[in-house]
């Protein structure tokens, strides 16, 4: 047995790091080479950990400026003692992606009260960031809206009629309606990222739930002249699954498959088993979405970059699809889309036996 009284203390860092969902990095100043990181560097570096041992921190910038700054910050928080520092900078992933990223440092103090080694705790906020900036451009637009026509009614309230004055409030009631929904959008999908989502399970017929979820859309549908039709073999076959997230993802799916499908046209909802997994899907006789366009679908800003475009005026503010992929993730299943441009797209998952 070693005698070296650091040697548990080590050990212990080591084991507690591995567990972490962060990237946990060890720095020895003043050369900032690193002595230690764990394995979720692979997934949000693309780097194995033996990759990066014994190189500078450095490697991990986009560019000498950012890395600079990030010693001079050290370096003033070092001359105050400060042995606490949260930064937010740019990191660079191994394929050449530029990530914005939260650090929280401890700095360590040698005996002669000078900075000997940093740990680093290092999180990729790049998909929040977005969703910040996806949520602020959607809110620009309805707060526009409540900001004008309750002006109106203040300012001109007598020249309005009753008529007049019922419109516009029944306006900024909705408007609220959809701001209230938005925000619910962006609360989902920060539960889901800080792993505060408990799924509730109990056996649910998902043929069932197809068919439910079709007699909730049949009214909208036929404002559009589309027809809803299910297709299932799953019979009564009961899963286990969160009933309320399992029936948002199917909603979510029937509501774009509306929204982007033309007059005249069917919605089909898929039910079929196979071996290991049930798959649930939505095919509609839209537009199509391009292949080099689908990699964005179930990103944040994902709405963005896509080419098609509501039949009949709809918005959509690109938030559904990335809390469905959060849904069925935490269920253990896949999600994706299945699309030709100009020949339809069919939205599925799987729920795993």
């Amino acid at each position: 047995m070693s005698n070296n009284p650091l040697e548990p203390t080590a050990h212990t860092f080591s084991n507690l790091a591995e567990q972490a969902a962060d990237v946990i990095i060890s720095l020895s100043l003043p050369s900032f080479t690193i002595e230690y990181v764990n394995q979720a560097v692979a997934a949000a570096f693309g780097y194995l950990p033996p990759e990066l041992r014994g190189e500078s921190f450095a490697r991990l910038y986009p560019n000498p400026t950012n890395f600079e700054i990030f010693g001079k910050k050290l370096a003033a928080a070092g001359a105050l003692h400060q042995k606490h520092m949260r930064i937010e900078q740019l990191l660079r992933h191994k394929n050449g992606t530029i990530l914005w990223t939260e650090n929280h440092v401890s700095i360590i103090y040698n005996e002669d009260d000078i900075p000997c080694r940093l740990i680093c705790s290092v999180r990729d906020i790049t998909q929040r960031s977005l969703l910040l900036s996806t949520v602020a451009h959607e809110l620009r637009a309805p707060l526009s809206i409540l900001t004008g026509l309750s002006s109106v009614l203040v300012d001109d309230a007598h020249s309005l009629n009753s008529e007049e004055q019922t419109r516009y409030l029944s306006i900024l009631n909705q408007t609220a309606t959809d701001i209230g929904q938005m925000l619910d959008k962006l609360m989902d999908v920060t539960s889901f990222e800080l792993g505060k989502v408990m799924l509730e399970l109990e056996p649910i017929a998902l043929t069932t739930l197809l068919e439910q979820q079709v007699q909730r859309y049949e009214a909208r549908a036929s404002e559009k002249r589309i027809q809803l039709m299910v297709s299932s073999d799953l019979g009564d076959q009961a899963y286990y699954c969160d009933r309320m997230r399992i029936g948002q993802v199917t909603a979510n799916f029937l509501e774009n498959a509306i929204k982007y499908s033309p007059s005249d046209t069917t919605v089909e909802l898929l039910g079929y088993e196979q071996e290991n997994f049930f798959w649930i899907g939505v095919r509609d006789q839209g537009p199509g979405i391009p292949v080099q366009e689908q990699q964005y679908l179930f990103q944040h800003l994902g709405h963005s970059k896509i080419s098609s475009k509501p039949t009949g005026g709809e918005k959509s503010s690109g938030l559904g699809l990335v809390i469905c992929k959060k849904i069925i993730e935490a269920h253990g299943g896949t999600l994706g889309v299945d699309s030709d441009e100009g020949q339809g797209a069919t939205f599925w998952f799987t729920l795993p036996k």
